[in-house]
C-alpha cells in the first residue's frame, strides 16, 4: 500500500483516490460525519444527551435548586434546576404533566424550559410591584400530587453611593452605602477588579480578581479595595507580569440580600429555594500608584 506522501497532488485532492488506497480514511470520515450529525440532531430536536424524564423519578429523589432574583425593577426572575438524587445528578426534563409554577400577589406563571449546553433551566418572570413579600413555588406531579413551597423576598433597597463612573485612587476608601438597612441581617458583597498588565515582551492583557465578603446589613460597608489589589498583585507577580499604570483598573461590585425558603422536606436533601434582592454598580475606575 502506498504512502500518503507519495500520492500525486491530483490524487490527494480526489476523495476516491484517498479512500481507495486508505480505507481507514473513509472509516474516520464516517465516524466524524456521524458524530457531527448526532450532535446537530440533539440540538435541533431539543433533546438533552444526559437528561432523564421527570416522571421516572420520585419527588423524594429530586434535587431542586430554585432561585428568585429581583434587581430593583418591576419583575422577579425565576430559575429552577432539577436533578436526580444530587446537585450533580442527571438533569431532569419535565414531562407527562409535571410542571412548575410560581405565584405572587394573586398572579401565577408557569416556568418554561430554557436549554443551554450543560443544563436544563426552567425559567419565568413575574411582576413584583417593586416590593418584597411571599412567593409560592408549586410542583405539580403527573400522579396528581402537588408540592408547595414558599419563600419571602427580602425588602428592596437602593445603593446610595458610590455612583457609576466614580474615580478612585489605590489608597482611597470605597464607602458603599445603601438604604433601608435591615438590623440583624447579613449581605453578600462581590467585588471584581480588572487591570491592564504587560509582560517583559510588552504584550498586554487584562487580569481579573474576584472576592466575596459577608457584612452586616447596617447600611454602610468599606469595600476592601486594598485586598483586591494585593491579591491581584501577588498573582501577576507569579506570572512575571507588571501593571500598566497608564491605564486605570475597572471595578464592579454587587450586593445580594438573601432569604432561604421552606421546601417542605419533600425533595432530596440539600435542595435549596432562595429569594435574592440583587443590586450592582459597574464602571468604577481605580488608578494604581506606581512603585
Amino acid at each position: 500500500m502506498r504512502n500518503f506522501e507519495s500520492l500525486t497532488e491530483t490524487e490527494k485532492e480526489n476523495d476516491f483516490a484517498i479512500t481507495a488506497h486508505y480505507p481507514f480514511v473513509s472509516l474516520l470520515r464516517f465516524f466524524r460525519q456521524t458524530f457531527i450529525l448526532l450532535i446537530a440532531g440533539i440540538f435541533l430536536s431539543g433533546c438533552d444527551l444526559l437528561s432523564e424524564d421527570s416522571d421516572d423519578v420520585t419527588s423524594e429523589n429530586i434535587y431542586i435548586l430554585a432561585e428568585l432574583t429581583a434587581k430593583g425593577n418591576s419583575s422577579t426572575y425565576i430559575k429552577v434546576n432539577l436533578h436526580k438524587n444530587e446537585s450533580f445528578g442527571q438533569p431532569l426534563e419535565l414531562v407527562n404533566g409535571d410542571k412548575l409554577t410560581v405565584s405572587y400577589l394573586g398572579n401565577s406563571v408557569e416556568l418554561t424550559k430554557d436549554n443551554n449546553i450543560v443544563e436544563i433551566d426552567y425559567t419565568a418572570s413575574i411582576a413584583n410591584q417593586g416590593q418584597g413579600g411571599t412567593y409560592t413555588l408549586t410542583f405539580d406531579r403527573h400522579d396528581g400530587s402537588q408540592i408547595t413551597s414558599t419563600v419571602i423576598m427580602p425588602e428592596p433597597y437602593t445603593i446610595n453611593s458610590p455612583s457609576e463612573h466614580t474615580v478612585f485612587r489605590e489608597n482611597d476608601n470605597v464607602a458603599v452605602t445603601w438604604s433601608p438597612a435591615v438590623t440583624g441581617n447579613e449581605l453578600s458583597f462581590h467585588g471584581h477588579l480588572r487591570c491592564k498588565t504587560y509582560e517583559d515582551d510588552l504584550s498586554t492583557e487584562w487580569d481579573n480578581e474576584n472576592e466575596t465578603w459577608l457584612t452586616s446589613d447596617d447600611g454602610e460597608y468599606l469595600l476592601p479595595l486594598n485586598k483586591l489589589i494585593s491579591n491581584l498583585t501577588f498573582e501577576i507577580t507569579l506570572e512575571d507580569e507588571h501593571f500598566d499604570y497608564a491605564a486605570p483598573c475597572s471595578l464592579d461590585f454587587d450586593i445580594s440580600r438573601t432569604n432561604h425558603g421552606d421546601l417542605a422536606g419533600k425533595y432530596e436533601s440539600g435542595s435549596r429555594l432562595t429569594a435574592v434582592q440583587y443590586r450592582q454598580i459597574e464602571n468604577l475606575s481605580v488608578w494604581l500608584i506606581a512603585d
